[in-house]
């Protein structure tokens, strides 16, 4: 109970884990890599992948999904923040050079 004599519930670690903000954004940026993978699978098949490097998005939003997963694996069953931290800004800096990368990329080959 607490002061005003309400029951207050009170929640395993593991439980409370789940709600926590941190936690949903990492679910979001882990199912938006997944979904960023068939996406871009889905736009370059449009020209049956015509250029090899067309591959190399694909391969790493999927890569990605799987590293960002084994990252909050570790945070979440081994406890180790320090795998989770750095698994998340490999993810993240190379996207941010994938991306450049890709407009580039697509810049130089007259896309629009």
């Amino acid at each position: 109970m607490d002061e005003a004599g309400r029951f207050v519930r009170v929640l395993p670690h593991s439980v409370i884990f789940w709600f926590t903000p941190q936690l949903v954004i990492e679910l979001f940026v882990f199912f938006n890599f997944l979904v960023l993978a068939f996406d871009i699978y889905l736009a370059h098949s449009e020209n049956e992948f015509y250029w090899r490097a067309e591959y190399f998005p694909v391969y790493f939003a999927a890569a990605g999904s799987v590293i960002l997963f084994v990252g909050l694996m570790a945070r979440q069953r081994w406890r180790r923040l320090d795998a989770w931290r750095d698994l998340g800004y490999l993810v993240g800096w190379a996207s941010v050079a994938t991306g450049l990368a890709g407009v580039i990329y697509h810049l130089d080959r007259q896309f629009f």
